[in-house]
Formats: C-alpha cells, structure tokens, sequence
C-alpha cells in the first residue's frame, strides 16, 4: 500500500497509488527470533552473565523486589524462573563481514563476543545470537482476577494516524522502552510476593558495569546480599509474569503522556490538541503517538519534535529513541513501514508470510 500525498499537495489529496501490497525492499529492518535455550548451554554456562545482569541491572537496580514479607502480609505469593532465550538477528553477510574486518583493523585481532552465530542456509545470511535472560514470576497459576487488560491499536488505526500525519506533513519518531514493566509501580490494593529462590546470581566484588558508577554499584551490591533464598519479598514493580505488569505500565505510560497534554482517543492511540479558544471551531491534533505495549511510534511537527524526544528521554529509559527520516524503514506491530513527510509505503508481506495457511 502506498499512500502519497504529491508535492504541495493539499490538505486531504491523499490518494492511494496502487491497490496491490508492495514488494518489500531488501532494506526494510528484519526482526529477531527468539530461540529457547537448551539444558547443555545453561549447564556450560553461556547465560551466565545475562543472568547476572537481568538479576542486578534490573531487578536489584530497577527495585522490583521490596521488603521482607510475611505469608500473611500478601494477598498471593509466587514462585521465581528464569526465561532463557537466543534472541537472533540476520543480516547481510558482507555486512557483519564489514564489521568483524573493522574491529580486526582496530585491535589487530579479532574482538571476541559474548554473542554466537550460525549460517541461517534458508537465506543465505548469517545470524546474530546474543543470550537474552528474562526473571519472571509464575503468576499465571495464581487464580485471583487482577485487572490485566492492556489495549493495542489496530491496524486500521495505525493506517489511520498515519494519513492523517502524512496529511499535516508531520515527522515520525519512535522507540522502544527498556524494561518497561519493571519501571512501573505496583498500585493494585491487593499485593503480591515472590518466594526468593536459591539460584540468585552472586554481584561481583569489583563493579562489572562501565555505566554504574563504583557508588551506586555498592548500593546494588549491598541490596542484592540482602536478598536470601527462601525469604517472600513483596512486588514493588511489575515482575514479568504477573498477569498484571503490562496493565501496570500502560497506566504509567498513560500518566506520562497526559503530563504533555495527550489524551487517549483509541486502545494504544493517543492525539494532542491545541487549547480550546471560545467561538473557534476545534482545531486538528498537533501531534499523535501510537503504543504497542512498549512500543512507542509518534508523529508532531518539525518544530516540536526535537522537544518531545528530550521530555520523552527525561522520563524513561529507551532501548532506543529517534526522530526517523526519509530513509528509515521501520517495522511496526507487524507492518512494515517507510516513512517520509510526503510519502509513506506500508507492507503487510512478512507478517502474511509468516501465517501457515496449510493448517487452515
């Protein structure tokens, strides 16, 4: 699909191009794959290290865990696990290829990695593992009835905003928020507790982390020697796995979005409107911004959006947070976008493909 709106062309021309779904181009982002760990990596230690810095990062360092409970102190209590994954990434082999030849140049040898790769022979490209460690409470088989909705838009939504910012000529933005559910406070009336389990990772004595100073590493430090097997410890944050969490950072996010004046108007789909000025009709939202879970893709004007990142930077922690430009190709709740200020392309191909039709 493609949507254009010409050069100069007026408010409300858009017009569809071509009714068929475009080829996608070879330089379109790919997404990872999440490949489960297996007993012999674990047992050899190849997750190690992303353990260690799931546990002191973001539970010790983000305050999931709070104080010592007892049974009777909590409405639930739950046990502890640990997700263990390869999170694999293709991409060109010449590419990687261009990489490894640099940081060979640079050091005269070739830099080791903590992540693996292997050839993916179906596309004739390599890929990227890294170990990925996630800590997870097994709230699940708690049977309570705990509010856990959390809207996402639809696509025709998405397609939506995206006229209607490509009608105003409006600059597109985005990011994904790191550790989202940990940063959000637990408000529910009803508390629960993790029972701590015997396989905590140990903090090092010397501090590991280039980005914590040698200060706050021993507050991390001394809190993580706290923290004993076999203790219930109350669920300050939303632990992954609590049916809860993702309901528990939409509220934050809702939060922090109304702070700027954005009110939701659709499940994940958020518009700004200027101020009402009596007897002046209403006027067109001046921004919009779109949340897939954690996923963040906004739209404002030029003049604005520089502003919105830096408040937007101010208040979480992002995986990553960019203004996109003409050469951007992003993915996106399943589409695959181009994004431009006068023509934007939008590709459901990857996702279409990925459904196995023969089972239907």
């Amino acid at each position: 699909m493609l949507l254009d709106m010409g050069v100069g062309a007026p408010v409300g021309e858009v017009f569809l191009v071509n009714a068929s779904p475009i080829e996608v181009p070879d330089n379109f982002k790919r997404g990872s794959t999440q490949i489960p760990a297996t007993q012999e990596e674990v047992v050899r230690g190849d997750f190690n290290i992303a353990m260690r810095n799931e546990w002191l990062r973001n539970i010790i360092g983000q305050g999931v865990l709070g104080r010592e409970v007892n049974r009777d102190e909590v409405d639930a209590f739950m046990q502890m696990g640990w997700r263990l994954t390869w999170k694999e990434k293709t991409g060109p082999n010449k590419e990687e290829k261009k990489d490894t030849d640099r940081e060979a140049d640079e050091t005269g040898k070739r830099k080791p990695k903590q992540a693996d790769s292997k050839l993916n022979h179906s596309e004739g490209k390599k890929a990227e593992r890294t170990p990925k460690a996630r800590c997870f409470a097994k709230g699940f088989t708690d049977k309570q009835k705990v509010n856990t909705y959390v809207g996402t838009p639809s696509i025709w939504a998405i397609l939506l905003c995206l006229v209607f910012a490509l009608s105003f000529g409006f600059v597109w933005y985005g990011g994904d928020v790191k550790g989202a559910f940990l940063s959000a406070e637990d408000r529910n009336r009803q508390r629960a507790g993790v029972i701590i389990p015997t396989w905590i990772p140990k903090a090092p004595d010397l501090n590991p982390y280039h980005d914590i100073s040698d200060a706050d590493y021993e507050e991390i430090k001394a809190a993580a020697g706290a923290i004993r097997p076999g203790q219930i410890r109350m669920v300050e944050k939303g632990l992954y796995g609590m049916p809860c969490s993702g309901n528990l950072f939409d509220g934050k996010m809702q939060r922090v979005q109304k702070s700027r004046g954005f009110k939701r108007v659709e499940s994940g789909v958020t518009v700004q409107r200027p101020n009402r000025v009596e007897r002046i009709p209403p006027q067109p939202a001046k921004a919009l911004q779109v949340m897939w879970v954690d996923n963040l893709l906004g739209a404002a004007s030029r003049q604005t959006v520089s502003d919105e990142i830096r408040f937007l930077k101010g208040v979480l922690d992002w995986g990553h947070l960019k203004v996109y430009d003409e050469r951007d190709r992003i993915k996106y709740a399943g589409l695959h976008i181009s994004l431009a200020t006068d023509q934007t392309e939008v590709s459901q191909e990857s996702y279409c493909e990925s459904i196995n039709t023969d089972a239907l």
